[in-house]
C-alpha cells in the first residue's frame, strides 16, 4: 500500500509514521484518505489526524470534506473538526454559521464546540456580546462560562468589563467576582487600581474582597510598602489576617528582611515566631 500511494499520500502532507499508520487501517478507511487527502491537506488537515477522521462514521467524513475549507477559515484545525463531526447536526449548523463570528472574538474550534452543546440562550448572548467580552479581556472559554451564569452575573461583567480589565482582571477573574456579594464588588470596582499598583490581581483581590474590612483597609493603606518588600498579592492578604503586632513587625523590618533574602509568605512566617526567634534573624 505504502510503495503503491506514497507519493500520493505525501503530496497530501503525510509523514512516514503517519503512512505507516494509515497502511494498517481497512481498505475504506485508506481508499477515504486517497481521494479526499489534497482537500483535507488544504482545510489544515495533518496525516494523523486524516487517519482518526477516516476511522469516524461516513456521515461524519463527509460533513469535514464539505465544511473544512469553512471551518479552517474560522480558526479550526483538523482535530476540532474531527470532533465538531461527531457532535449533533444542530451544533454543526451553529458553527458553520457563526464559526466567523466568533473566531473574530477570540475563538477556537474547540472552545467553539463546547459553546455549540450549550443552550440556546447562552450561544445567544456569546453572539451578542462576544466583541465587548474580548475587549475586556475575556477568552472564549471565560465566555462560555460567563454565558452560563445567571443573568444579573452577566450584567455586572457586561457593566464593568472594561474598568475590570484595566484593574488586570481577566476574564476567569471576573467571572468569579460577578458571583461574589455586591459589597465585594463595590470594594473591587473602588480600590481595583490602588490594588493593581500593588501588585494584585483579579483573583487576588476576589480574595482580599471577601476578608473582613479591617484586613481590606490594612492592605489599602499598607499595601505600596508591602510591594517595595517585596510582597505580592496573596502574601499582604495572609498578613493582613494576622495579629496586629505581627503586621506592625512586618512594617518595621520588612525591608532589612528583603535585604537577607526574605519575600512575603517567609517574612509572614517568621512575624509568627516568638520574639526572641525573631530578634536571632
Amino acid at each position: 500500500f505504502v510503495l503503491t500511494n506514497a507519493q500520493t499520500l505525501k503530496a497530501a502532507g503525510y509523514n512516514g509514521d503517519a503512512m505507516n499508520d494509515l497502511a494498517a487501517q481497512p481498505a475504506a478507511e485508506q481508499t477515504f484518505v486517497l481521494n479526499h487527502g489534497q482537500t483535507l491537506e488544504a482545510a489544515g488537515y495533518s496525516g494523523y489526524v486524516m487517519n482518526r477522521l477516516a476511522a469516524q462514521p461516513a456521515t461524519e467524513r463527509t460533513f469535514v470534506v464539505t465544511h473544512g475549507q469553512t471551518l479552517e477559515a474560522a480558526g479550526y484545525n483538523g482535530d476540532a473538526m474531527n470532533g465538531l463531526a461527531a457532535q449533533p447536526a444542530a451544533e454543526q449548523t451553529f458553527v458553520v454559521t457563526h464559526g466567523q463570528t466568533l473566531e473574530a472574538a477570540g475563538y477556537n474550534g474547540y472552545v467553539m464546540n463546547r459553546l455549540a452543546a450549550q443552550p440556546a440562550a447562552e450561544r445567544t448572548f456569546v453572539l451578542t456580546h462576544g466583541q465587548t467580552l474580548k475587549a475586556a479581556g475575556y477568552d472564549g472559554d471565560a465566555m462560555n462560562d460567563l454565558a452560563a451564569q445567571p443573568a444579573t452575573e452577566r450584567t455586572f461583567v457586561l457593566t464593568h468589563g472594561q474598568m475590570l480589565e484595566a484593574a488586570g482582571y481577566n476574564g476567569d477573574a471576573m467571572n468569579d467576582l460577578a458571583a461574589q456579594p455586591v459589597a465585594e464588588q463595590t470594594f473591587v470596582l473602588t480600590h481595583g487600581q490602588t490594588l493593581k499598583a500593588a501588585g494584585y490581581n483579579g483573583y487576588v483581590m476576589n480574595r482580599l474582597a471577601a476578608q473582613p474590612a479591617a484586613g481590606r483597609t490594612f492592605v489599602l493603606t499598607h499595601g505600596q510598602t508591602l510591594k517595595a518588600a517585596g510582597y505580592n498579592g496573596d502574601a499582604m492578604n495572609d498578613l493582613a489576617a494576622q495579629p496586629a503586632t505581627e503586621r506592625t513587625f512586618v512594617l518595621t523590618h520588612g525591608q532589612t528582611l528583603k535585604a537577607a533574602g526574605y519575600y512575603g509568605y517567609a517574612m509572614n512566617d517568621l512575624a509568627a515566631q516568638p520574639a526572641a526567634e525573631r530578634d536571632v534573624v
